[in-house]
């Protein structure tokens, strides 16, 4: 979701932070931060994640950067950190709360239907975080606003991994397609919901 017009965006002064939403396409570590196993590493965080740009695994899902890392730089931005394991001295800069795996809907809500989704982060879990960053960053409602009118919010990519998951889990075309919906309202009901608190 961009905030504000196409010819804003290409302003590098206009925005002072980026905040993300999303799956693997935009996770920078917080999947990491979710592992259950600490003895042994995920494949993302070894070798040759992260080989191309960084130069050592970043905990993102490529060998180098993500298209989030290209509009942060395009934007002279600094490449946010996860939510998980970050900083809140940091969060004024950005944060990203993506997460590998994660669906739009709910983890109970996949479950009813039988499926059985790779973690219990949903867009509804990353929009809880972000109510609790926005929480621990401004003290007045005033604060928060102006905070956020120069941010730059992107909602994207997700909802893919629902679909995967029920296909994984021999769902049905059709019960998979019956996702469709739901997956629309929720990216949608999300996205209502950061355009209010701007």
């Amino acid at each position: 979701m961009f905030n504000t017009c196409a010819c804003c965006i290409c302003s590098s002064s206009f925005f002072g932070s980026t905040q993300y939403f999303g799956d693997s396409l935009a996770d920078t570590g917080n999947r990491l931060h979710l592992s259950q196993n600490k003895t042994h590493l995920p494949h993302f965080a070894v070798r040759p994640y992260g080989e191309t740009f960084f130069h050592h695994p970043t905990c993102r899902f490529s060998d180098g950067r993500l298209v989030i890392d290209f509009i942060a730089e395009s934007l002279e931005l600094p490449l946010v950190p996860p939510y998980l394991g970050g900083k809140e001295e940091n969060f004024k800069q950005g944060v990203n709360f993506a997460v590998g795996g994660a669906t739009a809907l709910d983890y109970a809500y996949l479950l009813e239907k039988g499926v059985r989704p790779g973690n219990n982060v949903s867009l509804g879990t990353q929009m809880g975080w972000f109510k609790e960053m926005l929480s621990a960053l401004c003290k007045f409602p005033s604060e928060c606003k102006e905070f956020l009118q120069k941010s730059l919010i992107l909602v994207g990519e997700i909802g893919g991994n629902d679909f995967n998951y029920g296909f994984l889990g021999n769902s049905t075309k059709e019960e998979v397609e019956s996702y469709v919906p739901a997956v629309i309202n929720t990216i949608s009901s999300a996205i209502q919901v950061l355009q209010k608190e701007l």
